[in-house]
């Protein structure tokens, strides 16, 4: 093995070695999800968040509050449920449940930042659930939601 040579006191100048790295991998305040989000999903996008399987069962109103609760689940502790109720006029609920990010944050195969969510309902007395891979979409300039993304 060949010997390196190292320079006498000016080298220590030159050849230092290089600074510790600090490495934010997950928690609650994740390097993967800062920045801006919506607080709310655009009507166009609704049922780009909430599960293809749970679509069928929920009307429109229903699916925007399972939306809402998956977008706060994506950025929230893992395991911290955010609980939902949709309401029909009168103020009777019609479907209530809750989403809860299941999984550290994840980057995709094709570079995405996305977290698996359990999208759960009880509604008419039959419960509900699947979970699903949200992944951080940018829909506009710079304005960005937590949408169903095709398995890789």
């Amino acid at each position: 093995m060949a010997q390196v040579n190292r320079p006498a006191a000016a080298g220590s100048f030159i050849d230092r070695p290089p600074p510790g790295v600090e490495v934010v991998s997950d928690g609650p305040t994740d390097a993967l999800l800062t920045g801006p989000y919506l607080a709310t999903v655009p009507d166009r996008l609704v049922d780009g968040v909430v599960a293809p399987g749970l679509q069928e069962w929920l009307t429109f109103i229903e699916r925007q509050s399972l939306a809402a609760a998956s977008e706060r689940a994506a950025v929230a502790l893992t395991g911290a449920p955010v609980k939902w109720t949709s309401k029909d006029g009168s103020g009777a609920a019609t479907a209530k449940g809750s989403a809860v990010a299941v999984s550290q944050v994840f980057r995709s195969l094709r570079g995405l930042i996305c977290r698996d969510v359990r999208q759960t309902f009880d509604k008419d007395s039959v419960a509900h659930a699947q979970t699903v891979s949200l992944c951080r979409t940018e829909i506009a300039s710079g304005e960005r939601i937590w949408m169903v993304t095709p398995p890789e």
